[in-house]
């Protein structure tokens, strides 16, 4: 409103110059009309007695002419050079109304584009949107802290399963190594019991080789009674007999003895193997309560021990952290363009900010060039 009651402005005074120098034609119109009428009435009294008559009267009127005439000269030239200003000014008025229309017409569309994005701009939008954004964030981080909490108690629970396993396998190779520690042991004794009754008949035997049995066996008569074992009748008295009878109890004893010592070794080895599988168990078990310990304090004392159900809820949470990340990249899309639109009535808004200033200094030259063809008017 207030543009168009300047722009009326400015056409007002625009018509007020305009016929200011159409009055100023008239006005010379005027003063040439009355020369042409007192040239006519000069010549058409042209006698000399009327001249005589009314000398006085001749000469002021042609003092008149004269300053009338001289008068008019000045006074066209002096309108020329008015009207070339005049006219000067009223074109260059002219185009400042041309350049303030079209500022006009730019000042109205770009408030008609501001007015049109404002409409779709809602700045409340944006803030639930955002509010929606951090929930929806919260969501995920809540779900993605579970899934973290969910595989630490499955991989509790495998750690724990593992150690029964383990255990499981440590006491069936304990049971085993039993069952083959008594067999071993059973076949050492036998082997011990064995090897003592040929110990006993090899240590007799061996005294028959010592250098006394020979020199008692060379005394020996028929008939006369054994010292060492009373018989009369004496089968030993050839000394390859008693050697080779000797060297095939040793053997049997050293064979024996070598059995027997190889028993002893397979029950000592097993023994340390017994051992060993012991401490293994107990390692386990002590692992197996503190996975266990561990599985109490994850899930608050209520552990969980079916890992199907720990896959399914972990699943879930990963579909519920998937379906977030849509709902999430709609509502960035939507942020987006509601960024976008903000810059847009920004620029908007800025572009006519400067079209504002254009139009505030173009109505400063046209208050400058009123007042300026005002001043030549007034000449």
């Amino acid at each position: 409103h207030n543009i168009r009651k300047k722009y009326e402005d400015n056409v007002r005074s625009y018509l007020n110059l305009k016929y200011s120098l159409e009055k100023e034609n008239d006005n010379k119109s005027k003063l040439q009309l009355c020369i042409n009428e007192l040239t006519s009435w000069i010549y058409s009294h042209n006698d000399d007695k009327l001249i005589s008559d009314n000398l006085n009267l001749l000469l002021n009127l042609f003092d008149e002419h004269s300053k009338l005439t001289n008068s008019i000269r000045t006074n066209e030239q002096n309108v020329i050079e008015n009207n070339c200003e005049k006219d000067k000014i009223l074109s260059e008025l002219k185009s400042y109304k041309e350049d303030l229309e079209k500022i006009i017409k730019s000042k109205q569309d770009l408030e008609k584009k501001i007015e049109d994005l404002s409409k779709d701009y809602k700045p409340d939008e944006q803030t639930q949107l955002l509010e929606d954004r951090r929930k929806l964030d919260e969501e995920r981080k809540i779900s993605s802290d579970r899934i973290t909490q969910l595989e630490r108690i499955k991989s509790a629970i495998e750690q724990y399963n593992g150690t029964l396993i383990d255990i499981e396998k440590e006491k069936l190779k304990y049971k085993e190594l039993v069952s083959s520690f008594e067999q071993k042991n059973k076949i050492l004794d036998e082997a011990k019991l064995s090897f003592e009754n040929k110990n006993a008949e090899y240590q007799l035997q061996r005294e028959m080789v010592e250098e006394w049995a020979k020199e008692c066996r060379s005394k020996l008569k028929d008939g006369e009674a054994c010292p060492v074992c009373g018989s009369k009748i004496h089968y030993y008295n050839d000394e390859n007999v008693v050697q080779t009878l000797f060297s095939s109890i040793e053997k049997e004893w050293e064979r024996l003895k070598m059995s027997y010592e190889n028993a002893k070794d397979e029950v000592n080895k097993s023994v340390a193997e017994l051992k060993i599988i012991k401490r293994n168990i107990e390692s386990e078990e002590n692992k197996s309560k503190s996975y266990l310990k561990k599985l109490n304090e994850l899930c608050n004392g209520n552990p969980v021990f079916e890992i199907d159900k720990i896959d399914y809820a972990i699943k879930n949470h990963n579909i519920k952290i998937e379906k977030i990340g849509i709902k999430i990249k709609e509502i960035d899309n939507k942020l987006e363009e509601i960024a976008i639109l903000a810059q847009k009535i920004n620029d908007t808004q800025n572009k006519k900010k400067s079209v504002d200033e254009e139009y505030n200094l173009l109505q400063k030259k046209i208050e400058s060039k009123q007042n300026e063809y005002q001043q030549v008017e007034s000449l």
